[in-house]
């Protein structure tokens, strides 16, 4: 019979332990010591502060709290705990791990966990780094006055995989930055959140290079409609021109990407993604897009996905 549904507001915790898949098939005798003392430290820890564990999957934590600071708390105490653990042993016993914390809704239905709280926490810990914590803005804004969180890295609103909406998010290091190594991990932290905007701005300078894109960019007659006061560019949908229609998503993100990098140059005026994905599977010629969006500009181009 199936059990009621509970919904409630709790501080979760993800972790993940670093390269755990790839060691264990490299060495499976040595990982399962290695992820015995990890669930001894994980279980340790969460019961001192007041966790309650969800449920495991392999080397992964889910940890509910009843308070964002009791989650930040512990995780603080694990990394401290690891560090201390790596310190005696040899680089291949050493454990690193990320995590990931936020305050959201949780529903809680046949010995399962569903909810935004739980999705957001996950995606938070792909963002980190090893050895680091990555909270959300509403558990920053909890704890940046209760706790010492040591050097505090903002990563901005970074696209979080299957999470509509964009939230500020901070990644915790454990030591303030006083030499070289720990400086260069808190400039490496800054520039990830503008990696992706590189990339993209890195392949568009390639593609124009080579002549890719150059026959796409159409400078028409003034417009009937009143231009803005900068250089206009609407960016058009790429065409996904893999036979496998899963690639869709790289040729809209890549889409999406070069509109987030021109949108964050202030002397240009680009049009938002809703406007230009109207176009999406459409044949249409770049005189009549600039006609209707009243741009200078219209940039648009196909995208073959190389195979892994």
């Amino acid at each position: 019979m199936p059990q009621a549904e509970t919904r409630k507001l709790a501080a979760i915790m993800f972790t993940d332990m670093v390269g755990f898949s790839r060691q264990m098939g490299a060495d499976e005798t040595r990982m399962l010591r290695v992820l015995e003392a990890y669930n001894q430290i994980l279980q340790q820890a969460v019961t001192e502060h007041q966790g309650h564990v969800i449920k495991t999957m392999g080397d992964a934590f889910l940890v509910d709290f009843p308070s964002v600071v009791h989650a930040v708390q512990c995780a603080q105490h694990i990394q401290a705990q690891f560090r201390t653990h790596n310190a005696e042993k040899e680089t291949n016993e050493q454990i690193h791990i990320r995590i990931g914390i936020h305050l959201g809704d949780i529903v809680q239905r046949d010995g399962d966990v569903f909810g935004d709280g739980v999705n957001v926490a996950s995606r938070l810990q792909t963002l980190a780094e090893p050895d680091t914590i990555c909270i959300s803005q509403v558990v920053y804004q909890e704890v940046e006055k209760k706790l010492p969180l040591g050097t505090v890295v903002s990563l901005g609103r970074p696209k979080l995989k299957n999470i509509a909406q964009r939230i500020e998010v901070y990644a915790l290091l454990a030591e303030q930055s006083k030499g070289f190594r720990q400086t260069l991990g808190v400039q490496r932290l800054k520039l990830k959140q503008w990696q992706r905007t590189l990339q993209v701005a890195v392949l568009l300078l390639m593609l124009l290079g080579a002549g890719v894109l150059g026959r796409h960019l159409y400078f028409p007659s003034p417009p009937p409609l009143p231009l803005p006061n900068k250089p206009s560019i609407a960016v058009l949908p790429f065409v996904n021109m893999s036979e496998d229609p899963k690639q869709e998503y790289f040729s809209d993100g890549l889409t999406e990407d070069l509109i987030t990098a021109l949108s964050k140059l202030s002397g240009l005026f680009i049009i938002s993604r809703n406007s230009v994905f109207t176009y999406k599977g459409k044949a249409v010629k770049a005189a009549d897009v600039s006609k209707e969006l009243g741009v200078q500009y219209v940039l648009e181009g196909s995208v073959r996905k190389a195979d892994n």
